[in-house]
């Protein structure tokens, strides 16, 4: 009865992991070639990206409703940086701005909003992500040409073992007081993520004659599709290894 139940469930926990692993693969790519820019290392930018990837990404699973308040709010921070920004503006004030507002509408908002642990659920893809991060280290140590569909697929992988690992455990700690904040807290991330990457997909269009505002972050971009690739494929087959384990989701919340 457990094995029919489990090749039931597993074609929906497939689904679930794929689309996350499409979330992630995204983020993952974009993240880790700003922050190796940014940081001029890539030891310090890969788990960051593996952080900031994970974080998104249960913060999304982990409670829609204030993921969508962030989603939103961050798209009207970015456009308000294409109507009245220029190339030398700023974006740190639009990225505060629409953390903020964002907190602050989930604050007025009914209480229901915040009905999970979206903080705890965050705080576990970000531990996740680091660890995961420095073991990808150790892989690309030994393969440093790995191509971007391997490396989501295997971020993927390891954040996403790693996240049902302790996320229990982390999620133990959130008090029912924290978990009434945590709802406008993970909106408040997730706007400024958003706006961010509005602010870079600004910065990288080219201008009618061909050029862009920032060259260095010209091609942030170019290797998303093939890391969403590899993490959807990735997360699709760690999904189904999970619901055929018969760990379900209430075991880990995403």
């Amino acid at each position: 009865m457990n094995l029919r139940h489990n090749l039931a469930s597993a074609p929906l926990g497939t689904l679930v992991w794929a689309i996350a692993g499409i979330l992630f693969g995204g983020i993952f790519a974009t993240a880790s070639d700003t922050f190796t820019i940014l940081l001029e290392s890539r030891s310090l930018a890969l788990p960051l990206a593996c952080a900031l990837a994970g974080m998104f990404t249960a913060a999304c699973f982990g409670s829609l409703r204030s993921a969508t308040l962030g989603i939103m709010t961050g798209v009207l921070s970015g456009l308000g940086y294409l109507a009245f920004a220029d190339a030398a503006t700023n974006p740190l004030p639009f990225l505060a701005g629409a953390a903020l507002f964002a907190i602050f509408l989930a604050n007025i908002m009914p209480q229901d909003v915040a009905i999970t642990h979206p903080l705890g659920q965050s705080l576990s893809g970000a531990i996740a992500g680091i660890i995961g991060g420095m073991l990808m280290l150790i892989l690309l140590g030994s393969q440093p040409t790995l191509s971007m569909t391997w490396q989501g697929a295997a971020a993927v992988a390891l954040v996403g073992v790693l996240y049902v690992a302790i996320s229990r455990l982390v999620l133990k700690l959130c008090t029912d007081r924290l978990s009434r904040i945590s709802g406008p807290l993970i909106s408040g991330l997730v706007a400024a993520t958003t706006s961010a990457a509005i602010w870079l997909l600004i910065r990288t269009a080219p201008a009618i004659d061909g050029s862009v505002a920032s060259p260095a972050y010209a091609g942030v971009f170019a290797s998303v599709p093939e890391s969403a690739l590899g993490a959807m494929i990735g997360g699709a087959i760690g999904g189904a290894l999970f619901s055929l384990l018969g760990i379900r989701a209430g075991d880990y919340t995403l």
